[in-house]
């Protein structure tokens, strides 16, 4: 087994893009954004300190500005003290019309799994064959630092039946991608749980879909939710994890009760997302949610004085080719996975997948369409036409001041 990477990459990454540039702050994994001035000010902070620059800024107005914006950038912890920003600059020419590389790629690393749930968006499953190996992956994750992605899901599947798992993780580290690993949690031991530990940045995603066993089991199978809940009481000895909950019509009164469950197993914090019309899901059209139900779900949970909430991910527009991509176990690359095979636009055995995101038609006419918001999978599962409206979003459009951004994940930290 390769020894979990030691490899120290420089705390940010500055990403040069169209409208100025993106920040990738590694501590905290999230891309900040800058216009073109203030991208040519970091630019020249990284060989010089705010200091020198200010003495030498001939107008009152550039220093003034310059101080202020400096000041706030050392208090978000993005410069040091002394007015320098520690990031190396990507070395790509920037699109003039898209981003140089998606926020987060999902790479589906196998396609099999232990259990079967009834709302599986990967579909039916094993389709396993031939899948990407560990020397393609991690060229694959090269590509994608190159073009300044460092966010990477590595999802399947169960990912815990890959027997190379840790290899790909570690050329993942190597490569300064941040990869999130989401499993259902069955296969952890406490081998797995020291490995998964060791290899810092790695995040984990653990699933469960109810508060109880009735209600979990019900969907993901008998006895999943006492296994799961014992891995994740042993994994918190090692690293952290949150745990990802997709409402559906059977689970949505529960989430309160999810976000007390996740505390008590020892989670780092909640994801909730709601259930979409995918892969199995398709066949169980009862367990969609409502977007009323949905919704208010999340203003429940964000209201609670009780817990520290985040709405994030929240977009009017669907992210599919503009924001992400998906690639296949096989390689396939796709705007996003859950449009499936219908919608792949090329795979990176026949060319790099930074090539596909910025000349492939698909990706283009993903990003150029006459879409009028929300999600591209749902307008398809509605209409039969990935153009056409997601139905979610015209109810948030008839009363936007009362409903959140159909597109909102929920995030409930720990206190």
């Amino acid at each position: 087994m390769i020894r979990p990477s030691r490899v120290d990459h420089r705390p940010f990454s500055l990403i040069p893009q169209h409208f100025g540039s993106l920040l990738f702050d590694r501590s905290r994994v999230r891309y900040l954004p800058f216009d073109q001035p203030s991208t040519r000010l970091l630019e020249r902070w990284i060989d010089e300190s705010v200091d020198t620059y200010v003495a030498e800024a001939i107008e009152s107005k550039d220093r003034a500005a310059a101080i202020a914006f400096a000041e706030h950038l050392i208090g978000e912890g993005i410069l040091s003290c002394g007015g320098r920003l520690d990031a190396d600059v990507v070395d790509v020419e920037p699109p003039a019309d898209h981003l140089c590389g998606p926020l987060v790629t999902h790479v589906e690393i196998i396609a099999a799994c232990n259990i079967a749930c009834h709302h599986c968006f990967a579909g039916d499953l094993p389709r396993n064959h031939d899948p990407l190996r560990l020397d393609e992956l991690d060229c694959l994750f090269a590509d994608l630092a190159s073009h300044g992605c460092f966010r990477v899901s590595l999802t399947g599947g169960e990912p815990l039946l890959r027997h190379d798992l840790f290899q790909i993780i570690d050329a993942a580290i190597e490569r300064g991608v941040h990869p999130t690993l989401t499993t259902n949690a069955m296969l952890i031991d406490r081998s797995v749980a020291r490995e998964l530990g060791r290899r810092r940045p790695l995040r984990l995603n653990l699933s469960l879909d109810g508060s109880t066993r009735e209600s979990n089991d019900s969907l993901r199978g008998d006895g999943v939710f006492q296994r799961v809940c014992e891995n994740a009481r042993m994994l918190r000895d090692h690293t952290e994890f949150v745990i990802g909950f997709t409402l559906t019509s059977h689970n949505i009164s529960e989430a309160e009760a999810c976000v007390q469950l996740a505390r008590n197993l020892g989670a780092a914090g909640v994801v909730f997302r709601p259930l979409f019309p995918v892969g199995v899901a398709t066949r169980y059209p009862e367990l969609m949610p409502t977007f009323e139900r949905y919704t208010a779900a999340l203003k429940e949970l964000a209201g609670a004085d009780t817990m520290e909430s985040d709405i994030g991910e929240g977009n009017a527009e669907c992210g599919a080719g503009r924001l992400l991509a998906s690639v296949s176990v096989q390689g396939h690359v796709n705007p996003c996975g859950f449009l499936r095979e219908a919608f792949v636009a090329a795979n990176i055995r026949d060319e790099p997948f930074s090539r596909i995101w910025n000349r492939n038609q698909g990706f283009l006419s993903m990003r150029t369409g006459p879409h009028s918001g929300g999600c591209r999978a749902r307008a398809l599962a509605a209409h039969g036409d990935v153009d056409a409206d997601d139905p979610w979003h015209r109810q948030y459009e008839s009363k936007p001041d009362q409903y959140f951004v159909p597109l909102n994940n929920l995030y409930v930290t720990r206190d």
